[in-house]
């Protein structure tokens, strides 16, 4: 029994198609995501993190190639949402809070930006994921 085999021009022709249907922009994060995120971090964040994300050795964490910043999304939410800093660890017993409340496109936004600056590059986080990590905390 002889078996017929696709002709190797209609499997190249049925790749570039799906390649091409791709919509590769939607792959991309959106500039208004990052800028926003940008300000967010410039006025939540950068004071402790610094403007490079390099962070303060034995106080802040640096933010490069960090693998809380560039592993699960959920802990990444979890950090942010439940525990910003160890306030006992780095101010001896005062309570150390963010300096700005975040809402979920805030924390959404400055998320995706350090996973995507300081030469990261990670997926973007979403404010449905956010609610989600909080939901589950409740």
């Amino acid at each position: 029994m002889r078996r017929r085999l696709i002709p190797m021009n209609v499997v190249i022709a049925a790749l570039l198609f799906i390649l091409l249907s791709l919509d590769l922009d939607k792959m991309k994060i959106p500039a208004p995501v990052m800028q926003s995120g940008k300000k967010v971090y410039e006025r939540a964040c950068s004071g402790c993190h610094q403007p490079g994300g390099e962070g303060i050795s034995g106080l802040y964490p640096s933010l490069i190639d960090n693998e809380t910043i560039l592993g699960s999304q959920n802990r990444l939410i979890k950090k942010i949402v439940f525990n910003v800093t160890k306030p006992e660890e780095i101010h001896a017993g005062k309570l150390h809070s963010p300096a700005y409340p975040l809402g979920n496109q805030e924390i959404a936004d400055v998320l995706t930006y350090v996973r995507n600056c300081f030469g990261n590059k990670a997926g973007p986080v979403t404010v449905r994921e956010v609610k989600r990590v909080k939901g589950e905390n409740k």
